[in-house]
């Protein structure tokens, strides 16, 4: 099936704008189980598993955005979704369900400086964006 060069434009940005919000979605998750982006700056010379566990939460929101940046591309490029209407609609809406799942159970920042937190959000978004576009690149048919 060929493709024009806007098409592929519209994958691509599908495909990073999915896996940047499938990676915000990972991290309020994770949030709510207790490993957060900031124990990395609380505890800088924390030892093992303390370690372990802050850079778990990084890798996997690259990793998250990296698979579902993928994921909408590659279905995006592959299938004909015009005659899958139905589909698309029950996708979207269990799409939404789960968005407003998460956001009630986003995790409050109580005793962190708002701009701690702000930075270390700020930067899992820029990280989860740059993961996410590079599994859009990967999706993209040659």
């Amino acid at each position: 099936m060929p493709q024009s060069r806007i098409n592929l434009a519209i994958v691509f940005a599908a495909g990073m704008t999915g896996g940047t919000l499938f990676a915000m979605a990972a991290s309020v998750v994770m949030g709510r189980l207790g490993i957060d982006l900031l124990g990395v700056w609380r505890m800088l010379f924390a030892t093992g598993h303390a370690q372990l566990r802050w850079a778990l939460a990084w890798w996997a929101i690259a990793g998250v955005a990296f698979l579902g940046g993928f994921v909408i591309a590659f279905a995006m490029s592959r299938f004909e979704w015009l005659f899958l209407r139905v589909l698309r609609i029950v996708l979207l809406g269990a799409v939404m369900i789960a968005l407003a799942l998460l956001a009630c159970m986003a995790p409050s920042s109580e005793g962190v400086a708002p701009t701690a937190y702000l930075a270390a959000n700020l930067a899992a978004t820029i990280l989860a964006a740059a993961m996410a576009a590079a599994g859009a690149v990967f999706a993209l048919p040659r």
